[in-house]
């Protein structure tokens, strides 16, 4: 190749998911809200804590967009589904989040937790993992009750 030696940014053997765009934090909320509203989930948690989130001021160093049910969450607009990427669901029917941010490298960390734990959970997450930080309290008694 004329001398020009291709520079692989991925590891052999390593292959990238799926690719993405972010999506705007409101349209995020609008497709929770319409699971709850209009499809009638018992996604009231998750819809909580999509609000809190896209209202404090960590959601301008965040990327959001959806996999199904599923909220992803990274640092960069542009992404891939295993490259430093938070994924958090919600089981309706076991009434427990899970958090899972994976990465290239395949070591994944993963959390299960009650809705009492999900914003704390999310906080530390978004701060080792992102460096953003996120105050999981201002927007706490609004969504979830408290």
């Amino acid at each position: 190749m004329n001398g020009i030696k291709q520079l692989k940014l991925v590891p052999k053997g390593i292959r990238r998911g799926n690719g993405g765009l972010a999506q705007p934090w409101n349209e995020i909320v609008l497709h929770y809200k319409d699971l709850v509203e209009n499809y009638h989930w018992q996604f009231e948690p998750m819809l909580g804590l999509v609000e809190a989130l896209a209202a404090s001021t960590a959601s301008c160093d965040l990327f959001p967009t959806t996999s199904m049910h599923r909220l992803l969450v990274t640092d960069s607009e542009k992404f891939h589904h295993d490259d430093n990427v938070l994924f958090v669901s919600y089981d309706q029917k076991k009434k427990e989040f899970e958090f899972e941010h994976r990465t290239l490298s395949g070591k994944n960390d993963k959390k299960i937790c009650d809705k009492e734990d999900a914003l704390e959970t999310l906080r530390l997450f978004l701060k080792y993992k992102f460096g953003v930080l996120f105050d999981s309290k201002a927007k706490a008694k609004n969504t979830f009750g408290n």
